[in-house]
């Protein structure tokens, strides 16, 4: 089979449509190979979609959710401390607002909502950990629609979970969001120190997703020079980080000026804020090449597909040409080969457990020391506070905002701590997957005499929920301090001092509760990551076994046919692998053309 006649020359949109639907014809006509399918299949739907995917990236805390707002015109994602869901959520034009509910089970829910004030509400309540905790709702994605300039263009804007601040990996629903994106805007920002693991991250990006815009945000927060200085940094560590990457150019914004300039209409302030230079930009890039950039985003993800693809054909053509005792001889030896791995694989998981262990142990420790320093700043605290002798609830109030203000921050510390232990152990476990597939996949190449190539999926891990308390948030009640009857007979001093034991009393129940609820929160977050994170690794090991076991299993249960009848189906695999060569070149050279 070769690629239809008339499909190089035409538009490119055409071209990219056409070498997909030939791939597809391929993978139809063959069982067994559903993932390569699959995936084309989805690409050729975002093809035919015509709807440019740029998504908005960037360390939790960053300002993206608040720049997605700047670009869209108004406040519609939620910008608190609050965690987001692992909920893919888009914003797209369209005549009216409202919103489409995609569960998990396949069912879609579509609302109008009045303006974007309920549409931001209803963001809120969907895709925040406050409104939707370890998204209980069983949502698949949510999809918002609003009347904006910029996405009547055809723009869908990709909002994203905060990636990591300490560690290479980025959070899982964000790899995910990233393997839809047909370009995208990093984000930095003004008021945090810029990680080894964001500059590095960008080579992800770039893997997956070629067309990259750097947002430097918070523009507002910067003093005199140090905004010229931080760009010049940033710009110094992209550059050093990828050296053979082109030097990006660095945007810098104030969302926050800029939502205030466009709610009041004012284009100077606007044009202060940085923001309609970055639009310009945009229109004038999305106007001039969104087409090309969608189709070359689309046919590099489709010819990654059409890799993996000619090679589980390759290993289906060789065993084949096998006679039923050199294939059953070729079988033993590709058992004998991953059992020999077994030994390596479980050394892997028990590594695994260990890291596990000693993440944990770091969380209570850290709890430990969280305890002391818990009590004594708020027992000084509790000290400092004024308490009038008729309302003691005005200290109580005042003791109250420092228990909030203390555990918020004790929340992004051991959060963080923590993902840095998963991406650390994550990180080791990879490579060592690395190894036991690339021997798999060496036993197969020495077994069946060809190249093993298989198609890496950017996804990454499982689905995670961040780490959020117990019920709705930290308790910062410190118990009834209200003044009773005995105590009014009491004299001033005596009342005060009674207050006073009974708050830290109260304080010290506060703090023991806080500490418990956030402990057992993060503690239950790890063993979800390691748990998945494991889980997943060893799907990865097992699907390359699978892949080999099904070619070795194919050709076994074509072994019946006469020798003809091998011939024909043989002589169509070679034409499907030929077909696939060629379609894998075509969306190469139409990438490259394109870009």
């Amino acid at each position: 089979m070769r690629p239809r006649a008339g499909i190089v020359g035409a538009p490119p949109r055409g071209e990219a449509a056409g070498l997909i639907a030939e791939a597809l014809a391929v993978a139809r006509g063959l069982p067994g190979v559903d993932p390569a399918r699959d995936r084309l299949e989805e690409l050729a739907r975002r093809l035919d979609d015509d709807r440019f995917r740029l998504g908005v990236v960037g360390q939790f805390k960053r300002g993206k959710s608040t720049l997605l707002n700047a670009l869209v015109g108004e406040a519609l994602m939620p910008t608190s401390v609050l965690p987001a869901t692992a909920v893919a959520t888009t914003v797209a034009g369209g005549s009216s607002y409202g919103l489409d509910i995609v569960h998990r089970d396949g069912r879609v829910e579509r609302r109008a909502v009045a303006d974007g004030a309920a549409l931001g509400t209803e963001l809120a309540r969907l895709v925040t950990e406050a409104g939707n905790p370890g998204n209980v709702l069983g949502l698949a994605q949510v999809d918002a629609r609003v009347p904006s300039g910029l996405l009547g263009e055809g723009v869908v804007l990709v909002d994203t979970p905060g990636i990591g601040s300490t560690h290479r990996h980025n959070t899982d629903a964000a790899r995910a969001a990233l393997s839809t994106c047909d370009a995208v805007l990093v984000v930095f920002s003004t008021d945090l120190p810029i990680g080894e693991g964001e500059v590095a991250y960008l080579d992800e990006i770039r893997a997956v997703t070629p067309t990259t815009l750097v947002v430097m945000t918070k523009a507002d927060l910067a003093v005199g020079d140090d905004l010229e200085l931080l760009v010049h940094f940033l710009r110094g560590r992209l550059a050093e980080a990828s050296p053979d990457a082109a030097a990006p150019d660095v945007w810098v914004v104030s969302a926050r000026d800029a939502i205030a300039a466009k709610s009041h209409g004012d284009a100077d302030a606007l044009s202060r804020s940085g923001l309609a230079s970055l639009e310009r930009h945009l229109v004038e890039v999305l106007a001039r090449d969104k087409g090309a950039l969608l189709v070359a985003a689309v046919v590099g993800k489709a010819a990654r597909s059409v890799v993996a693809l000619r090679s589980t054909i390759a290993l289906r053509y060789v065993a084949l040409g096998l006679t039923r005792e050199e294939l059953d001889r070729r079988t033993t030896v590709f058992k004998d080969a991953v059992d020999a791995l077994a030994e390596r694989r479980k050394w892997a998981r028990d590594l695994l457990s260990g890291d596990h262990r000693r993440a944990v142990a770091a969380l209570d420790r850290a709890c430990d020391a969280l305890h002391v320093e818990a009590s004594g700043s708020l027992h000084a605290a509790l000290e400092r506070a004024s308490l009038p002798a008729t309302t003691p609830e005005a200290g109580e109030g005042r003791l109250a905002s420092a228990v909030s203000a203390f555990f918020t921050g004790a929340r992004a510390g051991l959060v963080a701590r923590a993902e840095a232990d998963v991406a650390s152990a994550v990180e080791a476990q990879r490579s060592r997957r690395d190894e036991i597939v690339r021997e798999i996949a060496g036993a197969a190449e020495v077994i069946m005499g060809i190249e093993r190539r298989t198609e890496v999926q950017p996804e990454g891990g499982p689905p995670l929920r961040e780490p959020y308390w117990v019920a709705s948030g930290h308790t910062d009640t410190m118990g009834s301090l209200t003044v009773d009857g005995i105590a009014r007979l009491l004299p001033r001093r005596l009342r005060h001092a009674r207050a006073r034991r009974r708050l830290r009393a109260g304080l010290d129940a506060a703090i023991v509760r806080n500490l418990s609820s956030l402990q057992w929160a993060v503690r239950q977050w790890l063993e979800d990551a390691f748990r998945q994170w494991a889980s997943k690794i060893e799907d990865e090991i097992e699907n390359e076994i699978r892949v080999v076991d099904a070619a070795l299993s194919y050709a076994r249960e074509r072994n019946a046919l006469t020798a003809s009848g091998i011939d024909e189906e043989r002589e169509a695999l070679a034409s499907a692998t030929a077909t696939l060569e060629s379609l894998e070149l075509a969306m190469i050279n139409l990438g490259r053309r394109l870009r």
